[in-house]
């Protein structure tokens, strides 16, 4: 099955999503056109005109240092999915607060699909491993869409030229007029402020950048994953290991490998959880040639990571097609799994459940 699927800054430990622990690759697509403001610019209002009923996505220009005279607003008008530029809207009173812009929530209730019982659109900020520079991590805002223990939306959200960003707030409108309800994510990225909205109907624009996001895509990429990239070469990966990871290995990575598979292995941990939420990891390579897996390994103490918080986690970055397990073991405990598969890779998370309480203990992700 595939997943068509104010904050502030958080660590995926305390990213307290309340999912039960079975969580379904189900769900539908939404259409994704982000507009930002520029710098200087006060943050967007996206209002609707009492007169004629279009929404209009308004842009203020910087408020004067004193008086109360009006200010050119940049303008976007919506007819159904088209954002198009109109001509500048003034603003009056620009250095009163904006009520819409400082009625800050975090989540959003919705009908998606119409069958008369409620979904939750929430967004969050979340750290995860950063592609261009793999010893650090990037600032994204995290899109869910709920429907009791289902997961029916995911996205992950960049700023500007893929740099951080954090979510400031939801809403929940039909602004299409299709008839189903959308909903906009209004985002903060430096000194710039913006607004992701997001349709079951297309969206565009000359402003801005469209995108069909299916959810959580079903192609696991074994590229996706920051300093664990399973296509960087063995070189360029302990080049750029995070100056806190500590080996355990002597001489690793200089060792040519002497196991019977012909790989090497190097394990390291950090005094503090790295991003959060990896206390310690193994790497097994082709010395000199390729990566062949990583294992990373989470905290057991003090707040366990949960199931239900990785996997929120896990579906924008690995996709909605996923094959969960569960074994029994002698003493009454289950050992659970969720599994991706891709053409070159695949990733296996791993939890153990006891007395009603499970916690992920693992992640593996490993070169077919």
């Amino acid at each position: 099955m595939k997943s068509p699927f104010s904050v502030r800054h958080f660590a995926l430990p305390v990213l307290l999503l309340l999912l039960p622990l079975e969580v379904h690759a189900s769900g539908y697509a939404f259409h994704r056109l982000i507009l930002w403001g520029e710098p200087g610019e006060l943050p967007p209002r996206f209002q609707q005109n009492p007169e004629s009923g279009a929404f209009l996505l308004l842009f203020p220009g910087p408020a004067p240092e004193s008086g109360w005279d009006p200010v050119a607003a940049r303008c976007f008008e919506v007819h159904g999915g088209a954002f198009l530029p109109e001509a500048d809207v003034p603003i009056p009173r620009p250095r009163d607060p904006d009520p819409d812009w400082e009625a800050v929530a975090l989540q959003g209730s919705l009908d998606v699909n119409r069958d008369g019982r409620a979904e939750v659109v929430q967004a969050r900020t979340v750290m995860i491993p950063d592609h261009r520079d793999p010893a650090s991590s990037q600032q994204r805002v995290l899109v869910n869409i709920l429907e009791g223990e289902r997961v029916l939306f995911a996205d992950l959200v960049a700023g500007p030229q893929s740099s951080s960003v954090s979510a400031h707030s939801v809403s929940t409108t039909d602004f299409t007029g299709e008839g189903y309800p959308d909903f906009v994510i209004f985002l903060q990225a430096g000194d710039r402020t913006g607004a992701a909205f997001y349709s079951q109907r297309p969206l565009r624009s000359p402003g801005g950048a469209t995108r069909r996001i299916d959810g959580s895509s079903s192609d696991f990429r074994c590229d996706a994953y920051g300093i664990f990239d399973l296509n960087r070469s063995p070189k360029d990966f302990f080049s750029r290991l995070p100056s806190a990871a500590r080996s355990d290995s002597p001489g690793c990575p200089q060792t040519r490998g002497t196991e019977g598979d012909g790989l090497a292995y190097c394990r390291y941990q950090f005094d503090s959880p790295y991003l959060g939420w990896i206390a310690q990891f193994q790497v097994a390579f082709v010395p000199p040639r390729t990566l062949k897996a990583f294992e990373l390994y989470f905290p057991a103490q003090g707040r366990p990571l949960t199931p239900e918080q990785a996997m929120a986690f896990l579906l924008p970055v690995f996709g909605g097609e996923y094959q969960a397990g569960t074994k029994t073991r002698r003493d009454g405990g289950k050992d659970l799994t969720w599994q991706w598969k891709g053409k070159k890779a695949t990733a296996t998370l791993s939890a153990v459940e006891s007395r009603g309480q499970s916690h992920c203990t693992a992640l593996r992700l490993e070169r077919r």
